[in-house]
């Protein structure tokens, strides 16, 4: 079996970042018929190809209009989904639906994290306090559920300082200290531009345990920005 499948639900962002191929990419920008989504699912269950399904590839996956449609038919088939989004469109509505679906585990892209470097995602509509508070009520709506929730985070500066930082107030809010759930050790591994590996204990309640999974390669180093490497935080 194939360990990780890719459906691309659609190649649609409503980010332009800086990093990203994604806005040079040549290829037509649309989503995928539906009916070509369910003969893909319906494919990969019965030729029993692979049982996980990432539903992205370059498009953010919540502007797919029956994406949630998608995730339950591919839980009646037996085949467990996956996503990652930017982060931009979980609002209460996404969010209860998230909930409420099979998704397995949702990563979200943090890789911008203060105002200075979310200017690389260029998109004016949305600020890096707006995505802050949208990863705090995602965490909090999941709490007392199974899913898994990832932070991707750009290891590469500037990014890196403020990631930390926001680490640790996303741990430390009261309503969530003894919620999150499945998480690893206090030691992250942070891959710098130069390559250089730093240990940076990241000293946060010792009731949660934190981590990042590291040395995640990304295929990121487009307009210069150099993005060899992301790390995860999984709450």
């Amino acid at each position: 079996m194939i360990t990780r499948i890719y459906l691309e639900v659609t190649s649609l962002c409503n980010y332009k970042c800086v990093y990203c191929p994604h806005p040079v990419m040549k290829r037509k920008k649309e989503h995928i018929r539906w009916e070509s989504a369910c003969n893909a699912l319906q494919q990969i269950a019965r030729d029993r190809i692979g049982e996980h399904v990432h539903l992205n590839y370059l498009g953010e996956p919540l502007l797919y209009p029956r994406l949630f449609e998608l995730i339950t038919l591919a839980d009646s088939l037996g085949l467990s989904t996956h996503i990652i989004t930017n982060g931009s469109l979980l609002h209460r509505e996404n969010i209860r639906h998230i909930r409420a679906t099979a998704l397995c585990d949702i990563k979200i892209s943090y890789e911008t994290p203060n105002e200075k470097t979310f200017a690389l995602r260029r998109n004016s509509q949305f600020t890096s306090d707006r995505i802050l508070q949208n990863i705090l009520n995602t965490v909090d709506a999941l709490k007392h559920t199974d899913k898994k929730i990832g932070l991707i985070f750009m290891t590469t500066l500037p990014g890196q300082k403020k990631a930390i930082e926001n680490i640790e107030i996303i741990t430390s809010m009261p309503q969530l200290k003894y919620e999150i759930r499945k998480l690893f050790d206090l030691v992250t591994l942070v891959i710098r531009v130069e390559k250089q590996v730093d240990k940076i204990q990241v000293v946060i309640t010792k009731t949660l345990g934190i981590g990042l999974l590291i040395l995640s390669p990304t295929p990121y180093p487009a307009a210069g920005h150099a993005h060899s490497y992301s790390s995860e935080i999984f709450c």
